[in-house]
């Protein structure tokens, strides 16, 4: 009697197998995240940019315009319009203006580098899950849902009062200056005699 045959272990064969399905279960669902987010390139980030400094900048410019006419109206009930102090106010109106577009072009940038930065952490999340649980259905439905949330319009509050405070400090400001102050520094008021004067 001849003796009993060892029966073949061929458990090494079944786990490499197993891991090549897995792998490329893996790799399908790689795929079909990347699939999803396949709108979220150089363009759609640009376009973030865009629709922010499209929603603030005329928003900025209208303000400007109307605190440079508000501006221009005081300057001249006060006699100060072709001084040099008027100058140096509307100077200064002007150069607050062009800092605040310049601020709203930086978070426009700064709206689309957010954006990017929250599809990358989202798609860097769903490659963990999909490595995790290698079903590449689950990693579609995942990903389908996750960019459908990150393609939703951005909401923006109005802009501020940028410049709220300019035409009250110009009042404010001669007002100083009749009590004495330095005010906005104009020269037109003498103290010195204790009671304001306008110097001829």
């Amino acid at each position: 009697m001849g003796a009993p045959s060892i029966p073949k272990d061929n458990s090494a064969q079944i786990a490499r197998r197993r891991e090549d399905e897995r792998k490329a279960n893996v790799a399908s669902g790689r795929s079909a995240i990347d699939q999803q987010f396949l709108p979220f390139n150089d363009s759609y980030f640009g376009n973030i940019e865009t629709s922010y400094n499209d929603f603030y900048q005329p928003q900025l410019e209208d303000q400007y315009n109307d605190t440079r006419r508000k501006a221009i109206l005081n300057l001249a009930d006060s006699g100060q319009l072709n001084a040099s102090s008027g100058a140096r106010s509307l100077g200064d109106l002007a150069e607050n203006y062009q800092k605040n577009r310049v601020l709203i072009g930086d978070r426009g940038i700064s709206a689309g580098n957010k954006a990017r930065a929250d599809v990358e952490r989202n798609k860097s999340d769903l490659y963990a899950q999909n490595r995790s649980a290698a079903d590449p259905s689950a990693a579609s439905s995942s990903a389908l849902a996750r960019a459908g949330t990150l393609q939703a319009p951005p909401t923006y509050d109005p802009l501020g009062n940028v410049f709220a405070d300019f035409i009250s400090n110009i009042g404010t400001g001669i007002s100083a200056e009749r009590a004495g102050y330095k005010g906005l520094n104009t020269g037109l008021f003498n103290n010195q005699s204790g009671s304001a004067k306008v110097i001829s």
